[in-house]
């Protein structure tokens, strides 16, 4: 009983623990890791590009833990944010702005949920076409040009301090966290992951569920795109295009698994940290920054075995073995 109970929190905390003995790995075999110039960049880091992506990885997480997929989330990033530049400049309105941008990103996230639950196309390929739209209207709305000069009042509400982007991403991921796990909606997402049908027997309304998670997929993505558009000061089409693979990265790094139903948005704090810190590292011991790709892809590829391998079945299975040829030996 003891030893079920230690392997379970091994395996709750074993990113954790990763994190953990990343720090100690590059203290050892670096000279500069720990230095104070080194972690007043990491700060920086944290507090300018963290947001961003901790916000894209937790919605990327509610639409794992459905046993979904969002490839459209740079696009509607890109998109939502270029078209609040737009009004935003052109009516020196920034409560209009904020407004068109979140609008955009709702509509984009109800429409990949009724492309997904009513007309029944595959979360993959409904998001990656949606991707491809919205890229293609931002091209033609832009025309390839930036958008830059927004009013001052826009980067003082969330630039006049270096904080602000982060704290507001923490208090958002932590109201998800509460919305997951402390909620009946909540618990019909996990449900619905779990076993769809199970779910619409039992009296789920799986639909509704699906069109709302990917809403709230698309108010992230949006809010994701205003924080960029505050501290760059421009938007183009190109904004957000790697960001599915990263928000895809963080999620399952932090332990969350494509199989549905199981997962946690808080675990995107502890993937993003460990991708943070071995791209960092990495850094440090002089290891180009074309390896660091392939390092995060094996990362990703070991975190999805490590997840889907059950300690319990092994230990039962090795048992069996050792118990087996221990019978065959006597005979």
């Amino acid at each position: 009983m003891t030893k079920n109970i230690n392997l379970s929190l091994l395996k709750k905390n074993s990113r954790l623990i990763v994190l953990l003995l990343l720090l100690v790995f590059f203290a050892a075999f670096t000279d500069t890791f720990w230095g104070i110039s080194n972690w007043t960049n990491i700060l920086n880091i944290v507090l300018d590009q963290f947001p961003p992506l901790l916000l894209i990885a937790a919605g990327m997480t509610m639409v794992i833990i459905m046993r979904g997929i969002d490839l459209s989330i740079g696009a509607t990033v890109a998109i939502s944010a270029s078209l609040g530049a737009i009004v935003m400049n052109s009516t020196q309105n920034v409560a209009l702005g904020i407004l068109i941008s979140l609008l955009v990103g709702i509509i984009v996230g109800v429409c990949n949920g009724v492309l997904i639950s009513v007309v029944g196309v595959p979360p993959y390929i409904a998001t990656i076409s949606m991707k491809w739209i919205l890229t293609g209207i931002c091209l033609v709305v832009l025309n390839g040009s930036s958008v830059y000069g927004f009013p001052s009042e826009f980067k003082a509400l969330l630039q006049s301090t270096k904080y602000n982007c982060f704290i507001i991403s923490l208090v958002l991921i932590f109201l998800l966290a509460f919305f997951m796990e402390k909620t009946v909606f909540g618990r019909n997402v996990y449900v619905t992951g779990t076993n769809e049908t199970a779910a619409k027997l039992s009296g789920v309304n799986t639909v509704m569920v699906t069109i709302i998670v990917f809403a709230i997929v698309g108010v992230l993505s949006s809010i994701t795109g205003l924080m960029y558009m505050s501290f760059l000061g421009g938007v183009d089409a190109n904004l957000g295009s790697s960001f599915p693979i990263r928000a895809i990265a963080a999620s399952l790094i932090g332990g969350n698994a494509f199989g549905g139903g199981k997962g946690r948005v808080t675990n995107t704090i502890i993937g993003a940290f460990i991708m943070l810190v071995l791209t960092n590292g990495l850094l440090h011991m002089g290891i180009p920054a074309v390896w660091q790709q392939f390092v995060l892809g094996a990362l990703i590829i070991i975190s999805v075995v490590a997840e889907n391998f059950d300690v319990k079945s092994f230990l039962k299975k090795r048992k069996k073995a050792v118990r087996q040829l221990k019978k065959e030996e006597i005979v």
